[in-house]
């Protein structure tokens, strides 16, 4: 099975900044989906707030659910593959 070009991109992306140490790539799942939960909170509370609108919410829950199922399949591959780039 080959790279996803999702996790290639992510790859590249990363390493075009610098290299990662093997605690920031492990971590590096865990920092997306902190910030896909982010944009959902940030998001319902301007819906509180009457700033946006619910179906806004709803694609952003969509985004972290999508982001999610990206990162548990292959989560040992993106971090894999974030080493393997700075070897």
């Amino acid at each position: 099975m080959g790279i996803s070009p999702k996790n290639a991109s992510a790859r590249d992306s990363y390493h075009a900044a610098r290299e990662l140490t093997e605690a920031e790539a492990a971590a590096v799942p865990d920092l997306l989906l902190a910030r896909a939960t982010g944009t959902v909170v940030w998001r319902a509370g301007r819906w509180r707030r009457g700033q946006a609108s619910l179906d806004e919410v709803s694609v952003r829950l969509h985004e972290l659910a999508t982001a999610d199922k990206w990162l548990s399949a292959p989560r040992s591959e993106l971090v894999g593959l974030l080493m393997l780039a700075a070897a």
